[in-house]
């Protein structure tokens, strides 16, 4: 309980801070790639635990973004389509815009409940929900959904959600892109982590978060141990 207030606090504040003007995007030149593999590898295990299929589309484009904000942005669009999906699949895929030259859309597809017209209209508000219960009984704090809705608006990214009661979601995001760099420098050859020397504590509320991120660090080598509330830890 005490871990839940401190993370509805933590939430509050990003929503205060964005809304007071206090954090700004870092735009740069990001490779779209680099986000997809990544969700990939953090939410594979958790899908696949669930039997739910879990597809990435991958593409080569390169995006005007804050790596850090789109990550945020599309980890909780698919975080949320693997809490209400019971069975069947969530795709994480790229297409062009037919609308906006210039633009792709990024786009999560679920066959999860659906929601109902009345709760699309509101719910990128505060403390707002699907009108669903998760079939792994998760509860988020209805709150990531009005940080994207934030994030999604000083990055000037249009959002479309689209929905059908008893198919299925999809949530969209509008992203221009850019020219890729003229010159890609060599990758650093880094040597192995020593995983013994380096131990991680991934404590989070949300299984599905704690999960992908937990199966990510231990890909990069880390020794991880995991924790939903500051008392198991």
């Amino acid at each position: 309980a005490l871990h839940g207030a401190e993370s509805m606090l933590s939430a509050l504040l990003d929503i205060a801070r964005l809304e007071g003007g206090n954090m700004q995007p870092n735009r740069q030149s990001y490779p779209l790639h680099d986000l997809l593999r990544d969700l990939e590898l953090q939410f594979k295990s958790i899908a696949s635990q669930r039997n739910i299929q879990f597809h990435v589309h991958d593409a080569p484009f390169w995006i005007d973004t804050d790596p850090q904000w789109i990550r945020r942005i599309v980890q909780n669009f698919v975080s949320n389509a693997l809490r209400y999906t019971a069975k069947g699949r969530v795709l994480l895929g790229v297409l062009r815009s037919s609308e906006r030259p210039g633009h792709i859309r990024i786009g999560v597809w679920d066959t999860g409940p659906g929601i109902a017209e009345e709760q699309r209209i509101k719910l990128f508000q505060e403390f707002e929900r699907c009108g669903h219960t998760s079939p792994w009984g998760e509860q988020g704090l209805g709150l990531g959904l009005a940080i994207v809705q934030r994030m999604t608006s000083l990055l000037d990214y249009p959002v479309h959600v689209y929905s059908t009661q008893g198919k299925g979601s999809c949530f969209i995001l509008e992203v221009p892109i850019v020219a890729p760099p003229k010159t890609v420098t060599a990758p650093v050859q880094v040597a192995p982590l020593k995983t013994k020397a380096y131990r991680i504590l991934c404590l989070d509320n949300d299984e599905t978060i704690l999960e992908g991120m937990s199966t990510l660090l231990t890909k990069w080598g880390y020794q991880v141990f995991k924790a939903r509330e500051p008392q198991q830890a």
